[in-house]
């Protein structure tokens, strides 16, 4: 089962803004584990205690469980493609860690609009138009999670289909497959919109 990469137009990486000191591009840590609640956050969505009818016979019907079904995981990691989903976020760069990276609308670009409302000039190097384009660092988060997932697809189709329920997300997939030791220091962190910690978003499943 393979994991198809929708390509979007976004500001190429390669326009050297990367090499900018004030640009601080997300660690592999960072992206590994907004990937895992945005992962979370989808089962959540897409829960459900209904069984599919996989064949019927003159002599009975075959059905498997949604939760763990073929068809979840393609709503889960395929509609839409869920790296899309790191487009949503917005760099607060006044916040550390994965902190730095939410959805809500930065303070900063908040008084900034309020001052165009109120007829102030405002002068930036970035037009008005753009303000809402993906910054740098979110346009990396977003290759670097559609990376993430297209070379860890067993890792992630294991966790699915067999250790669902039973293992923890981020420790197997962040903390066994994907991370090296010395770029874990971000795993104890809050998840990045609600603060609660991914033990809670676990037993919410």
């Amino acid at each position: 089962m393979l994991f198809y990469i929708t390509i979007v137009s976004l500001f190429d990486l390669s326009t050297g803004l990367s090499s900018n000191p004030e640009v601080l591009l997300p660690t592999r840590c960072e992206v590994c584990r907004i990937l895992v609640y945005e992962v979370l956050q989808r089962l959540r969505e897409t829960t459900s205690s209904q069984s599919l009818l996989v064949s019927s016979t003159p002599t009975g019907s075959k059905s498997i469980k949604y939760d763990r079904s073929e068809l979840r995981f393609y709503n889960v990691f395929q509609e839409p493609p869920i790296c899309n989903r790191m487009l949503q976020y917005k760099l607060h760069k006044e916040r550390t860690g994965c902190g730095r990276f939410h959805k809500d609308t930065p303070e900063t670009l908040k008084s900034l609009r309020e001052l165009v409302q109120r007829g102030v000039d405002v002068k930036l190097d970035v037009p008005l138009e753009m303000w809402d384009q993906p910054s740098v660092e979110i346009t990396s988060l977003f290759k670097q999670c559609a990376n993430m997932l297209s070379n860890h697809e067993e890792a992630i189709e294991e966790w699915f289909f067999s250790l669902q329920g039973e293992r923890d997300l981020l420790q197997y997939l962040c903390g066994e497959k994907i991370l090296k030791d010395h770029e874990k220091d971000c795993l104890s962190e809050p998840f990045p919109q609600s603060g609660r910690t991914h033990e809670t978003q676990k037993t919410e499943l």
